[in-house]
């Protein structure tokens, strides 16, 4: 779990942020904040699967954002949201973080 200064406050979010990257389960998009750290946040909705499942999704990338020291430490003040597919509930998780580490090498 990453700590509370690294989560993004979903809730002001704004809608109108810039799409990094799309691959077939995830997008990531990006909002400044005025912080001189980066920050972290996942929406999985509801159409994904049950509780189970988006839940196991969100531990996935949670980890991947904690164990990627690069990705939220920088000093850009950013805070990066990554919304979940609904095909992402069917993969495998080797497969999900092989996908996720696309993500790691654009940082």
């Amino acid at each position: 779990m990453l700590p509370k200064k690294l989560r993004t406050p979903l809730q002001s979010f704004p809608r109108s942020s810039k799409v990094i990257a799309k691959t077939k389960n995830f997008t990531m998009k990006y909002a400044a904040n005025n912080l001189p750290h980066n920050r972290g946040g996942v929406v999985i909705s509801r159409s994904v699967g049950k509780a189970v499942e988006r839940n196991r999704l969100r531990r996935v990338i949670m980890n991947f954002l904690s164990s990627n020291p690069n990705f939220l430490k920088g000093g850009t003040g950013r805070d990066f949201v990554f919304f979940v597919g609904s095909k992402a509930a069917t993969e495998k998780q080797t497969n999900l973080s092989k996908e996720l580490k696309t993500y790691g090498q654009l940082f």
